[in-house]
């Protein structure tokens, strides 16, 4: 009887469980969904990405307001492809720079729109800043750190 009760009572688990994941996955692809619909497409040129890669926010003053959608190598840079909400007005002077999120080196595209009076023509190829992270100054004081050893050996 009891081990009747506590099969059950799995079983319902199990189901409520799967409909959560279902509903969760479900509530994901739609707000990508929504995105593809409303999206502008912008095309900015970086010289360095880092570990920039498809699906990493655009974040415009802060607000998310997009993601990365591709990236393709061209002539010595990379091609970004970002999928903006059409409610974000971009001025001929906006900013495209690729900064870190956290201390793990996550990055994520941080977008100034700009004040000039015209707007930004999106048939254009913007050019973006690479804003060097924690991990690069990590990677570049390990590299000081060696030198210095090596100065000091020899002294």
């Amino acid at each position: 009887m009891a081990a009747d009760r506590s099969s059950t009572e799995f079983r319902v688990g199990l189901v409520v469980l799967i409909a959560l994941a279902i509903v969760a996955g479900s509530l994901y692809w739609l707000q990508g969904y929504r995105l593809e619909l409303n999206a502008q497409k912008v095309l900015v040129r970086f010289d360095d990405v880092g570990t920039l890669s498809v699906g990493d926010p655009v974040m415009v003053l802060g607000v998310h307001k997009g993601k990365v959608n591709h990236l393709r190598l061209r002539d010595n840079a990379v091609l970004v492809e970002l999928l903006l909400y059409r409610d974000v007005q971009l001025r001929r002077d906006a900013t495209f720079t690729i900064r870190n999120q956290g201390v793990m080196g996550e990055r994520f595209i941080a977008v100034h729109p700009g004040h000039d009076s015209l707007p930004f023509d999106t048939s254009q190829v913007a050019v973006g800043r690479y804003d060097t992270g924690l991990p690069e100054v990590m990677g570049l004081l390990g590299d000081m750190i060696v030198e210095l050893r090596s100065m000091v050996a020899s002294l």
